[in-house]
């Protein structure tokens, strides 16, 4: 009856009511012999009667199972959960049906391979298995994930190209799960949604013509970063016109690499004959220009040392401190004012550069904050520095306090009238550099004694003594000498 009676497998699989044994030898039946131009009905109790006793069914599982059979399973929305189950006869039709979930027995059912690359599984005769791993990508990693993905790196390009449009993680993990060989030489010749696994896992040539590719469409990040730290670039001759722009995209790659002495290390990789442009040179609070002097990438000159370049003082003294030339062309606009306290504080800033600023202090200090004139009184003072007195002047008109112009004046050698014009300029100590009859007290410190000395050298003071409760008891001439 089944040729001509539509509603025979749904009558079978709700209504018959005979012991299983029987309504199976007649399902099996039934799947024999049914006619292609009826329209049976089917129910999802029809599927599911098929799904549960397909591997009893000779028609599908035995040595007898057909094709025929199996097309009319697969019309009822049969998935056959295990392919080992499935007979040869019925498993060509259900492979094209994609009609089973993907897993590794299923896979080495319908391929008859024992490796279970992409590759290898692409290379079959059989196109709808590959079609089917690829729609169901993350179901062929997840059965396969002790296996590697592809094992003939000739053609690790031909399957990425493959995966165009899936989804990041999922390539990932196969370009991850790719043999040791596997690596792209030309990254251009891939899609672009697979270039940040390839650099993560180290799977594409560090060419200069592939990180200038990469970094153009994506910049340098952290997947990038990733395969400079394991590989080492490689610049063929004909590509030094673009590894200056390679070299200049790592230093500014802050991003990715917080660490300015890795981006340094990592761009110090790539040979160049060129130095970087002012405008290749990263602003940040960093100690960045001072490393790229040191690896010869900047020119130790004017240009490297302009006001933009750097963010701050501090960035700025730490690039002359590793400057062999900076004394050589120094100039006010190289040291703005707001930028003195740094340059002259700084330890390791070489000794000409300060004194190029002392010499010409009423230049250099024009309109710098009083910390920068605090910072060069400090330095003088360290360094034991003997300061003019227009010096002092300048220092005192702009925010050194008295008790400081005093230290310099105690390692001084200022002539009478230079002496006598810098201390009377002192509020506090006017009066001691004048003559008088009164005694004047100034503290009991080797400072004050050196002052009392010079004013007592000039004719100003008469004598002096400690009073013993840490005062210098000074006396003055009457009248001046």
């Amino acid at each position: 009856m089944t040729p001509i009676w539509s509603a025979v497998f749904t009558y079978l699989a709700e209504d018959a009511h005979v012991d299983q044994s029987r309504l199976l030898l007649m399902v099996d039946s039934a799947l024999r012999s049914w006619a292609t131009e009826v329209d049976y009905t089917v129910t999802e109790s029809v599927r599911e009667l098929l799904e549960e006793h397909y591997v009893l069914l000779p028609s599908l599982s035995g040595p007898q199972s057909t094709g025929r059979a199996a097309q009319l399973a697969v019309r009822c929305g049969t998935t056959f959960v295990d392919l080992t189950r499935v007979g040869d006869g019925a498993l060509p039709t259900v492979r094209d049906a994609d009609a089973y979930p993907i897993t590794a027995p299923n896979l080495r059912r319908v391929t008859g391979l024992s490796d279970l690359s992409l590759d290898r599984i692409a290379a079959l005769d059989s196109p709808t298995i590959y079609a089917y791993v690829q729609a169901r990508l993350q179901d062929y990693l997840d059965a396969t994930d002790d296996q590697p993905c592809v094992l003939e790196p000739a053609r690790f390009g031909e399957i990425l190209l493959t995966l165009d449009g899936q989804q990041p993680e999922l390539i990932d993990r196969v370009v991850a799960r790719a043999a040791a060989g596997c690596v792209i030489a030309d990254i251009t010749k891939v899609p672009e949604t697979a270039w940040a696994a390839l650099a993560s896992h180290a799977k594409f040539a560090p060419t200069v013509a592939n990180l200038h590719a990469y970094i153009s469409a994506r910049s340098v990040d952290q997947p990038l970063a990733k395969l400079l730290d394991v590989a080492a670039p490689i610049v063929a001759a004909d590509e030094q016109s673009i590894s200056l722009s390679v070299k200049a995209a790592v230093v500014n790659a802050r991003d990715a690499i917080p660490d300015p002495q890795r981006r340094v290390a990592l761009a110090d990789q790539i040979p160049t004959e060129e130095y970087l442009d002012g405008d290749q040179i990263p602003r940040e609070p960093s100690n960045i220009v001072s490393l790229l002097l040191e690896h010869n990438f900047v020119e130790d000159g004017p240009s490297t040392f302009a006001r933009e370049t750097f963010v701050d003082g501090a960035t700025f003294a730490q690039a002359v401190a590793v400057s062999e030339q900076f004394a050589t062309f120094i100039t006010p606009a190289l040291v703005p004012g707001d930028r003195l306290a740094d340059l002259i504080g700084h330890e390791r800033v070489d000794v000409a550069v300060k004194t190029a600023v002392l010499e010409d202090l009423d230049i250099y200090a024009a309109e710098a904050p009083p910390a920068a004139f605090r910072a060069v009184a400090k330095y003088a003072r360290d360094a034991r520095i003997p300061l003019s007195g227009s010096q002092m002047a300048n220092l005192h008109a702009g925010g050194v306090d008295d008790r400081a112009i005093v230290a310099l004046v105690a390692q001084s050698d200022l002539a009478r009238d230079d002496l006598l014009q810098v201390v009377r300029a002192l509020e506090g100590y006017a009066e001691v550099a004048q003559p008088g009859r009164t005694k004047v007290k100034l503290p009991d410190d080797h400072d004050h004694w050196e002052l009392v000395r010079r004013l007592e050298h000039v004719g100003v003071v008469s004598k002096a003594s400690s009073d013993g409760k840490g005062s210098i008891e000074v006396w003055r001439h009457h009248k001046a000498r």
